[in-house]
């Protein structure tokens, strides 16, 4: 649980099932990333950050890098959430995010102001929703949304 603003420098790894990072506030309850590398790197579980705002400061930084992904094959075992509720993400500087496989990404009431890179999400349902605008023959506009795989 995050009160305040907190500022950190060490990367961190999220391998546990069912972990969050939770503010009261997003206007109020910030953390903002000062070290190099990955800060938040997610492997194979569910994981969900609500009520917060997140920044980063150094340009050789990525704020979170989420994957879960099966050794068997893309689509096995993608039976995890990736969940941001209410946050925020300001003044980002360096990399934002790259999100691969998951069963579900939901970003509910997020907002993203001043950011210096794309976000990255090679996740199904994302991806179908833009094959399927694309394939009605409507023009879809991602100006921050980078999709692969």
């Amino acid at each position: 649980i995050i009160h305040g603003n907190l500022s950190v420098s060490t990367a961190h790894t999220v391998s546990n099932d069912n972990c969050a990072i939770i503010g009261r506030d997003r206007n109020k309850d910030r953390i903002t990333y000062t070290g190099t590398g990955t800060f938040l790197t997610i492997t194979d579980c569910s994981f969900a950050m609500q009520d917060l705002t997140i920044a980063s400061t150094n340009a050789a930084s990525t704020l979170i890098d989420a994957t879960d992904v099966a050794s068997t094959g893309y689509n096995n075992s993608r039976d995890h959430f990736f969940t941001l509720v209410n946050c925020q993400f300001r003044n980002v500087v360096g990399d934002l995010m790259t999100v691969r496989g998951f069963d579900l990404v939901d970003f509910n009431n997020t907002t993203f102001f001043y950011i210096e890179s794309p976000i990255s999400s090679s996740s199904c349902e994302l991806l179908a929703s833009i094959t399927f605008c694309s394939s009605c023959g409507s023009t879809v506009f991602v100006s921050c949304v980078s999709c692969s795989g």
